[in-house]
């Protein structure tokens, strides 16, 4: 017998934990699985090597977007990113 333990995408926030066994079903709160909820409890994970599907998820789910306002944030912030290089990595005369 091996211990475990188990959490929900909620709770499970803010953790890294390796290894991930992934349990998805309908979303305690109701509604429709979503690519949002795939990402949440992958993302947990250590490593893509530490990750195991007790159901494998509908393939759609696995090559959604989370959201498309996530996308937007994140190209927000790469285009940060490069204007905070470009005036602060500037080599030094």
């Amino acid at each position: 017998i091996t211990g475990a333990y188990a959490f929900t995408d909620y709770r499970s926030k803010g953790q890294m934990i390796a290894p991930v066994i992934v349990d998805l079903v309908t979303p305690a709160t109701g509604g429709e699985l979503s690519s949002f909820n795939v990402y949440v409890a992958c993302s947990r994970a250590k490593g893509k090597q530490s990750i195991r599907f007790l159901w494998l998820p509908p393939e759609k789910l696995l090559r959604t977007h989370p959201c498309e306002a996530l996308r937007t944030e994140m190209q927000r912030l790469r285009n940060l990113d490069e204007v905070t290089k470009s005036c602060h990595c500037r080599p030094q005369n």
